[in-house]
């Protein structure tokens, strides 16, 4: 385990800096047996997650705990009550930081680097930090605030919650997708015949694959939305706009039909553009 100690200067308050706190930073690393389990859920605050596989059936987890105190002192007592812990019931298992006996979960955090089985599901709840996944996972599942959503998902239902962040979604599930944010932009490439794809002061651009089919539903307020697609979309497009334009490059788009693939969009302060064929 290593220390590192680094004055805290909260620039939101000048107390803290008065008060002289000072911050502690401690490394550690654990591993956990998974047991078989389909699905991990994570949660934690005050720090990034990133997750990546592997093809053993243990979890490894590499944690950065912070905390602070009025003395050096004091701040490595807090950072030493920092954890991560482990519980299974039936084929979910739950990693969590549990909140500081001390401080709760104000001024102390921890960052994680999981490492997790193949094959395994997501459920990650955070706050104040941004998510990351650097391998496809199956059905992933993000909550987060203050920070960014970066995924890829191999298969099944995706649900994505940020705010004050950007989200990017690559996908290669068919399933039903739902990613919202709040002042950030949101990027999508797949192929989800359902899906919803929400933010505010922030634009939306995605991509499709020439064979699309399904609905899609895009709604943002003061930002753009693109779409684009490698090939010649088969749908419909219909949507509202103030402040800018909507605009079709490429061959003409089919007439509106409740029961055939249909893309919707919505947006202020903002334009729309549509790219396929050969208008790229």
């Amino acid at each position: 385990m290593r220390y590192l100690l680094l004055p805290l200067l909260l620039l939101s308050s000048c107390a803290f800096v008065l008060n002289g706190r000072v911050r502690a930073e401690l490394e550690d690393s654990f591993t956990f047996t998974s047991g078989g389990v389909n699905l991990i859920k994570v949660e934690t605050y005050n720090g990034k997650v990133e997750l990546s596989t592997s093809s053993s059936s243990e979890v490894e987890c590499k944690a950065r705990f912070y905390a602070t105190g009025h003395t050096l002192e004091e701040a490595e007592e807090n950072v030493n009550q920092m954890k991560v812990v482990s519980s299974i019931d039936g084929d979910v298992m739950t990693i969590s930081v549990p909140r500081h006996a001390r401080l709760g979960t104000n001024n102390v955090g921890a960052a994680l680097n999981l490492t997790l089985p193949e094959g395994v599901a997501i459920d990650i709840n955070t706050a104040n930090g941004s998510v990351e996944t650097l391998s496809a996972f199956p059905s992933p599942k993000v909550r987060t605030s203050n920070g960014s959503i970066t995924v890829t998902a191999s298969s099944g239902q995706v649900n994505l919650r940020t705010s004050n962040g950007s989200i990017h979604l690559v996908s290669q599930s068919t399933e039903d997708i739902e990613a919202k944010t709040s002042n950030g932009p949101i990027y999508y490439s797949g192929d989800s015949n359902d899906f919803e794809l929400r933010t505010s002061n922030g634009s939306i651009r995605i991509e499709l694959p020439a064979d699309w089919k399904g609905q899609g539903y895009l709604d943002t307020s003061n930002g753009n939305i693109e779409i684009k697609c490698d090939g010649e979309l088969d749908c419909s497009l219909s949507g509202r706009t103030s402040n800018g334009k909507i605009r079709v490059y490429g061959p003409r788009l089919k007439e509106f039909d409740e029961t055939d693939s249909h893309l919707k969009v919505d947006t202020s302060n903002g334009s729309v553009k549509l790219h396929h064929g050969t208008e790229q």
